[in-house]
């Protein structure tokens, strides 16, 4: 009977989870005005559902592609919930396409080519929100400065940040907080050289 019981709530919960991960409700990317050269640029989409299509889910578990050459797996981004807004999901990539980041890493070759800081966030409040994404240089120096609208009462809200300025080899932190500075998350990452 126990046994039994414990078999429910596991295919519950995971038949929630799957149910919850479908694309509903998505629209066109639109491209925002770019920001200067030095900082990056930002692109959203809305991925939020209607009242009554919203379906509580639970949050996945952010997943970072092992680290090429080591064997082992990245650390998970650290992720946050500040004042109604939740950090649900971070990934780097070189690329984004259908609205997802193409083979996330930790690890990326120094070259010219953007990076990219995929955000998927919940704006639990009745208030649109930003958050701004920056990366942070093994220098101390920051780049990026990209700041990413999330509008009110979106429980998913995917969107992503670029910066060409990611070329310094060393071990580097993408960093997702509010307008006023509190941290929503950060993830740490390297470029080689």
């Amino acid at each position: 009977m126990e046994h039994t019981r414990t078999l429910l709530v596991v295919l519950a919960v995971l038949s929630s989870f799957v149910l919850g991960c479908g694309e509903q409700g998505a629209s066109s990317p639109t491209q925002a005005t770019p920001m200067p050269s030095s900082s990056g640029e930002q692109v959203t989409v809305d991925d939020s559902v209607s009242a009554s299509e919203r379906t509580p889910t639970p949050a996945p578990v952010a997943s970072v592609s092992p680290e090429r050459g080591a064997g082992l797996a990245a650390p998970p981004p650290e992720l946050l919930a500040v004042d109604g807004l939740r950090l649900r999901r971070l990934a780097l990539s070189r690329s984004v396409e259908s609205r997802e980041p193409v083979d996330p890493s930790v690890e990326f070759q120094s070259e010219a080519a953007p990076l990219f800081a995929f955000v998927d966030v919940a704006n639990e409040t009745d208030n649109p929100a930003e958050v701004v994404v920056t990366f942070e240089s093994p220098s101390g120096r920051s780049v990026g400065h990209v700041t990413l609208g999330v509008p009110a009462s979106s429980p998913r809200w995917r969107t992503w940040a670029r910066s060409h300025m990611i070329t310094e080899p060393g071990s580097w932190t993408a960093v997702v907080r509010t307008v006023d500075g509190s941290l929503l998350g950060r993830m740490e990452f390297t470029v080689h050289g």
